[in-house]
């Protein structure tokens, strides 16, 4: 079983990260599950944080910063682990590449992050 494993935000613990603020949802491909893949949130100030979807395409991002945030989602399989990334093994054969646009913040994924526990589903289209 995959874990979703957290991704250490490349910015500096920000006066707009919480303590106990929770984002999580589903990545999903034509309505199936995206397992084994990167979720990085990308705040309004820059700071970075994620995961990796586990094999039901579940993600959980721990304190992410506040406000106004985009997304970009890629295939593991395709990109490598992220930068402070444990992996948990090589992705199974069955694995679903993300297609390429979502690899660029301006994909259209974005969600206004309150703080508390929230859910933000992602449903990808080829």
């Amino acid at each position: 079983m995959v874990v979703a494993s957290l991704l250490s935000g490349t910015g500096c613990g920000g006066k707009n990260k919480g303590s106990g603020n929770q984002l999580s949802g589903a990545v999903t491909l034509n309505s199936a599950p995206v397992s084994n893949a990167t979720v990085t949130l990308i705040g309004a100030d820059g700071t970075k944080s994620g995961a990796l979807t586990d094999v039901g395409g579940k993600y959980v991002i721990e304190n992410p910063p506040k406000g106004k945030a985009t997304f970009t989602v890629t295939s593991l399989a395709s990109s490598g682990p992220p930068s402070g990334a444990t992996e948990a093994g090589a992705p199974p054969s069955n694995t679903a590449s993300v297609p390429a646009k979502y690899a660029n913040p301006n994909n259209g994924l974005s969600y206004e992050v309150k703080g508390g526990k929230e859910t933000f589903n992602i449903e990808l289209t080829p």
